[in-house]
């Protein structure tokens, strides 16, 4: 079945922007904590840099469930355009960070007001069919993909713009008290980009099964729904609340966003740290090339190696095989370390080109793991989930 392509258009712009705001402090988190002047440790700046992602996080995790009920209960339209003020509203804030405290509060206010990933996915879910639903997720693997090209280069290009371009900015006082304002500043305005597009364009989608509206009540549902064969998911309908295969995606979803996230915040101090301290010593603009590199890397493999895999293999048995190749990504990191950096080149021992081939190189395959693994359980989630509760389960 043909995919509705404004609807698409409109969901991709905003999706586009939530990765904006979220990555758009990777390449400079670093420097920012050792700016705030906490200590003289450099061996400790990783703890603090890791309260600071992990508050947006939590926070996150704290009112996820929360906007998908609310978006279950009143539609998906007004709280992903919430959403999308609030992250636009919290990552200027975020810029004018000064002090741990305040970093930490801004970022938290980010994961507070901001359940669009979810609601997103719920969209998403309800204006495909089976017959198109790795289309649709793909849509999603595609404008975050760009989204994580943008952010980590605003953010390692635009980080301290009285330094990066003195003749422009080297005279701005504000730019020189508020380094990391300009990044956020610029993210932000994707925030306000996404929700003008979704505020004019972006119609609502709750209640609809395959782009189509469905007058039914929450408890009579379609047994029709659920006995979706696709990619080998078969759940019959509960009568009340989840299933336990619904409990069980979301387990697995939840302990893949939690090793990929904690190894996406440390492969970022990882690269930046200084070779004396067990990092590879990069610059904020290496640092955000290499994941603007991986974004376009993201891109291929959404859009042209997982469609010719998920035709002949199902969501579950790619999501299985993601898992364990995540194992020999996580492991080569410390081996490419311990066996390749000079260690007694403390200034570019971790620059070297073998060393930068080899972390691109693990880069692919992780986020070649990534999008087999995301684009999958996206699948899962929503074949096995009562429609009333789609918002509730993607939070």
């Amino acid at each position: 079945t043909p995919l509705p392509k404004i609807p698409l258009f409109v969901l991709g712009v905003v999706i586009f922007s939530e990765p904006l705001t979220s990555t758009i402090l990777f390449p400079f988190i670093y420097f920012m904590v050792t700016d705030f002047h906490i200590t003289e440790n450099e061996d400790e700046i990783g703890f603090f840099c890791g309260l600071i992602a992990s508050s947006f996080f939590f926070a996150q995790f704290c009112t996820s469930i929360f906007w998908g009920y609310m978006s279950d209960r009143y539609g998906r339209r007004p709280i992903l355009l919430l959403g999308l003020c609030g992250s636009s509203i919290a990552c200027i804030f975020f810029g004018l960070s000064n002090s741990l405290a305040w970093a930490i509060i801004s970022r938290s206010m980010c994961g507070l007001l901001n359940g669009n990933v979810g609601v997103a996915k719920s969209m998403l879910g309800e204006i495909a069919d089976s017959s198109n639903q790795s289309q649709a997720f793909s849509l999603f693997g595609f404008a975050w993909g760009i989204g994580m090209i943008v952010g980590p280069f605003l953010g390692g290009y635009l980080a301290n713009p009285a330094q990066t371009f003195p003749e422009i900015f080297g005279d701005w006082e504000f730019f020189i008290e508020y380094p990391y304002f300009l990044p956020c500043f610029v993210a932000s305005m994707g925030g306000v980009v996404g929700f003008l597009v979704g505020y004019f364009f972006l119609k609502e989608t709750k209640g609809m099964r395959g782009g189509v509206l469905v007058e039914t009540n929450d408890k009579d549902i379609d047994d029709d729904y659920y006995n979706n064969t696709s990619n080998a998911i078969v759940q019959q309908a509960p009568e009340v609340g989840l299933s336990p295969l619904s409990i069980t995606t979301i387990v697995a979803y939840s302990m893949l966003a939690l090793h990929s996230i904690v190894f996406e915040e440390v492969y970022a101090l990882y690269a930046v740290t200084p070779v004396v301290s067990h990092g590879l010593g990069w610059t904020a603009i290496q640092l955000s090339t290499s994941l603007a590199c991986m974004g376009i890397v993201q891109l291929v493999m959404q859009f042209v190696v997982y469609p010719m895999l998920e035709r002949r293999f199902s969501a579950v048995w790619l999501f299985r095989c993601a898992q364990l190749m995540y194992c020999g990504v996580y492991i080569s990191f410390p081996l490419i370390r311990a066996f390749v950096v000079d260690e007694s080149d403390t200034e570019t021992g971790g620059q070297l080109a073998r060393v930068r081939y080899l972390v691109l190189m693990t880069l692919v395959f992780k986020y070649l793991c990534s999008v087999f693994s995301y684009t999958s359980v996206m699948v899962m989630i929503t074949n096995s989930s009562p429609p009333h509760l789609l918002g509730t389960v993607n939070g």
